[in-house]
């Protein structure tokens, strides 16, 4: 028999959200399947965080004592995802950057559609930047909770707040599916996301809002005065053009914003670790990113 590769291994985990038949507990238990795809390792540490009001879990390598911190926010459309899932991630992240990783377990759509999901967000991250030394936070999400990333930043910008520095994976930052990948990777080549999933994303976040306005698509933002960014995307994927757009922007407004794009890779990929050798030295080198730009206690 022959041995799978990480790529479609990565393409059999996305199988589990697959089909019209599926409820939204259902969805969203095989999501955390799909994300939660190895074991926790034993020497992990999680504690339970009230932020304000916001479930978050603190994560960590047991030991890690740097004092930096990183807010993560996860992916899932805006619909499931959650932060037990991201365990694991969140220690491969610590473990990379000898931060530790603060989950956000913001409320999801359809029962909290927006503003709940950015609200948690801010509060989380005004949390992490109040209670944390100076320097120390770095604020981060994959797919929405990239999304959810840029759009805090640009709140917190307003409020004259500034994290150390921000990582996006495949951020979902225009929930009008305007970039040009959206076409020519969103049919049948992104297995992940298409233009119909961005489009009913869009909905049942922004339900009758308009899906330009910059509250929930921040490509559409000045995007200037943001603190040092990484971002990653797929080559493939249908989200692509999502982060070029963003990084040359970000960029264009006098920032210092960094792109990385997977060759033949799809969304998300930094999160399938352990199975794409890719993933893991993407993430070595977004620990090397936070410890350039995030102090140490």
């Amino acid at each position: 028999m022959t041995e799978l590769t990480g790529r479609e291994m990565m393409r059999n985990l996305y199988r589990l959200i697959e089909g019209d038949g599926l409820s939204l507990d259902d969805l969203r238990s095989n999501y955390d399947k799909l994300i939660a795809h190895a074991p926790v390792p034993a020497d992990i540490s999680v504690s339970e965080v009230d932020a304000d009001g916001v479930r978050c879990l603190l994560v960590g390598v047991a030991g890690t004592s740097e004092g930096r911190t990183i807010v993560w926010f996860h992916s899932g459309g805006y619909m499931v995802g959650s932060a037990d899932a991201y365990q694991n991630f969140g220690y491969q992240l610590s473990k990379a950057s000898g931060a530790q990783v603060l989950l956000v377990d913001y409320r999801l759509a359809p029962e909290d559609p927006y503003p709940a999901p950015i609200e948690d967000a801010v509060t989380a991250a005004r949390w992490a930047i109040r209670t944390c030394p100076e320097g120390s936070v770095v604020i981060g999400g994959d797919s929405a909770g990239g999304g959810l990333c840029i759009a805090a930043n640009v709140i917190l910008r307003d409020a004259g707040l500034r994290p150390a520095a921000a990582i996006a994976l495949s951020p979902l930052t225009d929930l009008a599916g305007r970039g040009e990948s959206m076409k020519t990777n969103g049919a049948g080549i992104d297995y992940a996301c298409t233009p119909e999933t961005v489009a009913g994303m869009a909905q049942v976040y922004y339900p009758n809002g308009d899906p330009l306005d910059p509250k929930v698509s921040p490509i559409y933002d000045e995007l200037h005065g943001l603190p040092p960014l990484y971002v990653t995307a797929g080559s493939i994927e249908a989200l692509l053009d999502d982060s070029t757009r963003l990084v040359e922007k970000v960029n264009a407004a006098g920032g210092d914003a960094i792109l990385e794009i997977g060759d033949d890779l799809g969304h998300i990929w930094p999160t399938f670790f352990s199975i794409l050798p890719e993933g893991q030295a993407t993430l070595e080198r977004l620990g090397g990113f936070v410890r350039t730009h995030a102090k140490s206690a």
